[in-house]
């Protein structure tokens, strides 16, 4: 099973009615794109697309690959493909630029550039299911589709300017498939296959993280919160369920907010786990729902996760995690 790394900028499983992003970007939907359990390739159900799009802001600058190696890759299944243009992936916002485009035309999966077409690759069928990879390693970009190479490799030393958003199965201009997507995600700094391969046969790994100090477990889910010690074995899989991070790559990142999760009691009253109260110094205080799970939230601004935990028995601790 491949395990969420320090590359992975994007992972849509397609499981959830808010189409999650494990790494935590914010996903828009646009034109209401559905959840599909009939039709999935991995877990509980895929997205659904007819001429809408999930967006996804890129104003960290994560989806901005420049001249480093990056991989694309995802699932998609299309109910009929027309003559023109049946997109996938989109960086326009109102005409060509400098970021690659992943499309079908006449049923032929290709990928164009700057208004060119840079890769054409083999002819597709509907109501099938295919894995497709982009992939550039040290400047040469290749196109994979279930896993066997696609045309001929692209040269491609092109530094890919950055920018607001990214559209997942449509086109700015509205040119987007009908069908469905799966088990997306967006990979920056490295190629994930520079040589043909077999395609994933489970989803990725979903890992969730626990950070361990003095005998305390914390979750690090934008915030350092103490849950305390578990009390059984059961106490503790419940933590790393409604708790844990699907990733530890936050540590160091800069936040403006920090979520404190709500619990719903008898009566329907909820109540959050321990807020610092000190902490509440703006007028910015919101109660928000996420994944089914209500969270208060509060800002707070240059906020270090690993600021925390160095404060704590010298900052020594463990990473704990468990499979799922």
């Amino acid at each position: 099973m491949t395990t969420i790394d320090r590359y992975t900028k994007l992972l849509l499983h397609m499981d959830d009615g808010s189409f999650k992003d494990e790494m935590g970007n914010e996903v828009s939907n646009i034109g209401n794109v559905t959840l599909d359990t009939s039709n999935k390739k991995f877990g509980r159900s895929s997205a659904k697309f007819n001429k809408n799009s999930l967006s996804l802001d890129d104003s960290k600058g994560d989806f901005h690959f420049g001249e480093e190696d990056y991989t694309i890759d995802f699932w998609v299944y299309n109910n009929n493909l027309s003559t023109s243009f049946n997109v996938m992936i989109d960086y326009r916002q109102t005409g060509h630029v400098a970021n690659p485009i992943i499309y079908f035309q006449n049923k032929i999966i290709k990928v164009m550039f700057n208004s060119k077409e840079v890769i054409i690759g083999d002819s597709v069928e509907v109501n099938k299911w295919y894995h497709i990879a982009l992939v550039r390693s040290s400047k040469v970009t290749n196109l994979y589709l279930n896993g066997k190479k696609q045309g001929t490799s692209w040269n491609d030393s092109n530094n890919y300017i950055k920018v607001p958003r990214l559209l997942i199965g449509n086109s700015f201009d509205n040119y987007g498939i009908s069908g469905n997507i799966d088990e997306l995600r967006i990979s920056k700094g490295i190629a994930r296959w520079t040589s043909d391969f077999t395609p994933p046969i489970e989803p990725y790994s979903n890992d969730k993280y626990l950070i361990k100090q003095s005998n305390d477990y914390y979750s690090t889910y934008n915030n350092y919160l103490k849950l305390g010690q578990p009390t059984n074995l059961d106490e503790l899989d419940a933590w790393f369920k409604d708790y844990g991070m699907s990733n530890i790559f936050n540590l160091q990142d800069t936040l403006t907010s920090k979520k404190v999760p709500m619990v719903e009691g008898v009566g329907n009253i909820y109540e959050s786990l321990d807020v610092n109260l000190n902490d509440l110094k703006k007028e910015d205080l919101y109660i928000t729902e996420e994944d089914n799970k209500t969270y208060f939230e509060y800002d707070y601004n240059n906020y270090k996760i690993i600021d925390e935990i160095r404060k704590i028995n010298g900052g020594i601790g463990n990473v704990v995690f468990k499979e799922y």
